[in-house]
């Protein structure tokens, strides 16, 4: 099996001082809400990401940061891409593709639409609302996945939204 977990990046500071939208970081609302989601998946084995792939953006990575501060998990490769920023759900599944044959669990966190757009191209079709800092697992079967088939065959098993989860002190 193959296992993708897909995040969008936390609420993002539009009052703070930044020159380009690819630059626009964080709020603390956001912060909080990444600490979350690494906090839910904290000790869950089955969602330890080998690979990391995040949009080069001020928010993705910070988001990122937030994950990895209370997560815990160990050993993953993390790429920052270019190409996931501002990305249309096609360039992203290809992306996605190119991966997939060298990790067995891989988190990719980035933006709207692209993510929607991104998971209804991997699941056949499911529409969904995806809230800053949501994140969706979604499982492939192992012979798509290692050969980067990722388009309609993917299984949405979660979509978590952060407002869920207990706040995290700090």
């Amino acid at each position: 099996m193959g296992r993708l977990l897909l995040m969008r990046h936390g609420k993002s500071d539009w009052s703070a001082d930044f020159d380009t939208d690819h630059e626009r970081p964080l709020n603390e609302r956001g912060e909080k809400a990444a600490r979350s989601i690494g906090i839910l998946l904290q000790g869950q084995a089955a969602y330890v990401p080998e690979w990391i792939l995040c949009s080069t953006a001020q928010r993705t990575r910070e988001t990122l940061k937030h994950v990895l501060s209370v997560s815990g998990w160990k050993d993953h490769k993390v790429d920052f891409l270019d190409a996931l920023y501002l990305a249309a759900p096609t360039r992203a599944l290809r992306v996605l593709s190119e991966h997939t044959p060298h990790a067995g669990v891989l988190m990719m966190v980035g933006h709207q639409p692209t993510l929607a757009g991104l998971l209804s191209l991997l699941t056949g079709g499911n529409q969904v609302t995806y809230v800053t800092a949501a994140v969706a697992v979604v499982d492939f079967d192992e012979s798509d996945w290692v050969r980067g088939r990722l388009r309609g065959q993917g299984m949405l098993q979660a979509l978590i939204p952060p407002r869920l989860l207990p706040s995290p002190s700090g």
